[in-house]
């Protein structure tokens, strides 16, 4: 419950990053897992094997070759700007058939961060050597990054690289790949527009399964515009010629008005700005996934002499309009000094301004100090607290450290009531066990969530549970998501599927397409068909699920199984350009023209 924390600034300030993928990083970093080596994407999946193919081609290197490339990035909201401009110079230290390694290093660099603190910003890259596989296609599989670089500027760097991330057509005209950035995983589709003098390959990002707990801190993400094009030319080495795009994303959080954030990038091939790179044994290179690495916030060095000295600060601060900045603040000071913890907690018992209370649970969790656990352990339940925030202290004391039995074992039992703590205690449970490393833990905590399911008196509390399931995100649960898929209620077979769209594609989009075959539900369908999009996967059969729901759905549904076509390929553009002269709804209308060359739909 901190979405009462992040005011309009709080969706644009950590991580000093800027692209709209990294902004959503900032907003949702929540590490699940510990590194697991470099990122090697899938194989590309053709969309339509009757469409005319494209010529298969192959990026070339040898060792010794270098390269440049102009690369920039502007991100706009509300006015203010953050700005990236750098050029990208690569020496290539090994190569071979399927692919190379080159040591790469940025220079020129253009850093300005208007919408990012201060003591939030990333370091400049500038200069600094860091490594990049390649493959043939001339994917950017994997990189590893000078040690020196704190886990902000990493994830600055894999941003800007990630913005770029095209491949050559491989005998397809038009194919889907799946990808991350800093926003989650999506699956892109690719369609080649031009083989000649320049290969031209269209990217259109489809299917974002958000990362982190986004959507229990009141936190929406809706990716409005996410298109880029790239060009190849088979004249130069590497390939690469240019690529540039634009993505829009609309960011609610909670009890705030909306944002848009809107960025611009390109690329250019520039191999006159070639500048030498620095040396940097490979062994000492880190290949840890930034995207998986916590990105801390320094906090001011605790120099308050007492808590007062601390409060006054801290008003001040949310005097000024910088409640985040004051929240980290806070924490800092109060890991230097645990002893405040229980006085700051008394302050919220005795009536401190309520506004206050949203920034000093949060500085409470980021402090992460068995004291603020401690504190936050008794909260929960306490009755001087508004049910609010109570709500607030189990959000608190779920993220504040790494998942424990003891934390856990307090939710559970705060879950035990039908109030508002209650019902985010369980869900929290939920989050823990998806964010748990020790299998033990994790394995306990499923089994209790299991078992709440199964015990559940009435239907919120079914409710509840499933939502509490698919916030794990493991896929044990899949199984007992598609029973509820088949459950009476509207409602249940509701959460049951937006509880499924939270699990792995594989486990959860079968089960998606099962289960709207015979919907019945307009809405229930139509969450079925925004989850099954949600998974990134087109299971076989969906195409004509599709069609016959987008012949017989109402409005609401209709829109949904037109965005699902629209990520799609031929044969889902065929069949929006068919449905166009039949949809009633001039919207609906306009919605299908997005997705269909207006040739088309003549």
């Amino acid at each position: 419950m901190r979405g009462g924390t992040t005011g309009r600034r709080a969706a644009l300030i950590l991580g000093g990053v800027f692209t709209v993928s990294a902004v959503c990083t900032a907003l949702l970093a929540r590490p699940s897992a510990p590194a697991r080596g470099p990122r090697v994407p899938p194989a590309a999946r053709p969309v339509d094997a009757a469409r005319a193919p494209a010529a298969a081609a192959a990026c070339r290197w040898a060792v010794g070759d270098a390269a440049a490339f102009r690369l920039a990035s502007v991100l706009t909201v509300e006015g203010q700007t953050d700005r990236f401009e750098a050029t990208l110079s690569w020496e290539v230290v090994a190569a071979a058939a399927d692919g190379a390694r080159v040591r790469a290093a940025l220079s020129q660099v253009v850093h300005t961060q208007d919408l990012t603190q201060p003591a939030e910003r990333a370091a400049s890259p500038e200069g600094v050597p860091f490594y990049l596989d390649l493959d043939a296609a001339c994917r950017i599989t994997a990189a590893a990054y000078a040690p020196a670089w704190d886990a902000r500027t990493r994830l600055l760097v894999q941003t800007q690289l990630d913005s770029h991330a095209f491949a050559l057509p491989q005998g397809q005209a038009a194919w889907r790949e799946a990808g991350r950035d800093g926003l989650g995983a999506y699956t892109a589709l690719f369609r080649v527009t031009g083989q000649t003098p320049l290969t031209t390959v269209a990217r259109q990002k489809a299917a974002h399964a958000p990362r982190g707990d986004g959507a229990r801190l009141g936190i929406d993400l809706r990716i409005e515009r996410a298109e880029a094009v790239a060009t190849f030319d088979p004249a130069h080495p590497a390939w690469w010629h240019s690529t540039r795009g634009e993505e829009t994303v609309a960011v609610t959080v909670e009890g705030q008005p909306p944002l848009t954030l809107h960025q611009r990038f390109s690329l250019a091939r520039a191999d006159e700005r070639f500048a030498p790179v620095a040396p940097l044994a490979f062994a000492r290179a880190d290949g840890q996934d930034p995207y998986t690495l916590p990105v801390a916030v320094a906090a001011p060095a605790p120099t308050y002499a007492t808590l007062e000295e601390a409060w006054a600060a801290f008003s001040a601060q949310r005097a000024a309009g910088d409640e985040l900045a004051a929240a980290h603040a806070l924490a800092g000071w109060l890991k230097a000094h645990p002893e405040a913890v229980g006085p700051l907690a008394q302050r919220l018992r005795a009536g401190a301004d309520p506004a206050t209370h949203p920034a000093l649970f949060l500085a409470l969790e980021l402090s992460g100090t068995d004291a603020a656990r401690d504190a936050l352990t008794g909260l929960v339940d306490d009755a001087a607290l508004s049910p609010l925030d109570q709500a607030r202290a189990v959000s608190a004391l779920a993220d504040c450290g790494p998942p424990s039995q003891a934390v856990a074992d307090r939710l559970l039992a705060r879950a035990e009531g039908d109030d508002l703590a209650a019902g985010v205690s369980l869900l929290a449970v939920g989050a823990m066990a998806g964010r748990a490393e020790d299998d033990a833990l994790r394995g306990a905590l499923n089994d209790a969530l299991a078992a709440r399911l199964a015990a559940a008196p009435d239907e919120a509390a079914v409710h509840r549970a499933l939502d509490a399931l698919g916030n794990s995100g493991d896929p044990a649960f899949a199984e007992a998501l598609g029973d509820a898929l088949a459950a009476d209620s509207a409602t249940t077979r509701r959460h049951a599927a937006e509880a499924l769209a939270r699990l792995p594609g594989e486990a959860a989009a079968p089960r998606l397409l099962d289960g709207l075959r015979d919907e019945a539900s307009p809405r229930v369908a139509t969450a079925l068909v925004k989850a099954l999009g949600a998974t990134g996967q087109r299971p076989d059969g969906a195409l004509d699920v599709m069609a016959a729901r987008l012949a017989a759905g109402d409005a609401q549904e209709r829109a949904a199984v037109i965005a699902w076509l629209g990520q799609g390929g031929e044969a889902e553009s065929q069949l929006l350009a068919a449905h166009f002269h039949r949809e009633p709804s001039a919207r609906l209308k306009q919605q299908i023209g997005r997705y269909v060359p207006a040739s088309a739909l003549r």
